[in-house]
């Protein structure tokens, strides 16, 4: 028995005594990419909001006062700005590092399911689960049904290959 590669599987035909290989499909392949890119992203924005958490309110300050200067903002737009911040700074820090752990998970999830592995449906499944709740749990804010279309979405995408997996 040769070398197996990571993205094909392999099955044993017992009536011949060989061994032959079933490569990934080639829409898996597209959906973990996919997963890849949108988890990516993710985690570098919460990332990055994790760590700059305190940095925030400056930042959104600094940006009305150059915007309204810029264009001449209404005071209606900077009171939207204003809210917004408030909204912003009312989440706490950790619901940014949830969210980027949920974002690692889906990324692991991807790459175990490139090597056509179970455990990585599971995981990202959990980390989809995890992203849902988070707003209401932890944010106090109401749910990102576009969202959970998408992840509902990709799970059942996904879920058409779990047989096919080991």
């Amino acid at each position: 028995m040769g070398y197996i590669e990571e993205d094909e599987q392999v099955q044993t035909n017992p009536e011949l005594n060989e061994t032959t290989r079933e490569p990934r499909p080639t829409w898996l392949t597209i959906l973990c990419i996919l997963t890849f890119i949108g988890s990516g992203f993710n985690l570098l924005g919460w990332g990055i909001s994790f760590l700059i958490y305190h940095q925030i309110p400056g930042l959104m300050e600094s940006f009305i006062d150059m915007a309204s200067s810029m264009n001449g903002m209404s005071e209606s737009m900077i009171e939207q700005y204003q809210t917004s911040m408030e909204m912003i700074m009312s989440i706490p820090r950790f619901y940014y590092a949830l969210c980027a752990i949920s974002a690692i998970l889906a990324i692991m999830g991807a790459a175990f399911m490139m090597a056509m592995r179970k455990v990585g449906f599971h995981l990202y499944v959990a980390s989809q689960i995890l992203l849902a709740c988070l707003p209401l749990f932890v944010a106090s804010q109401s749910m990102n049904y576009g969202g959970i279309i998408i992840s509902i979405c990709f799970i059942a995408m996904y879920a058409v290959y779990y047989k096919k997996m080991r």
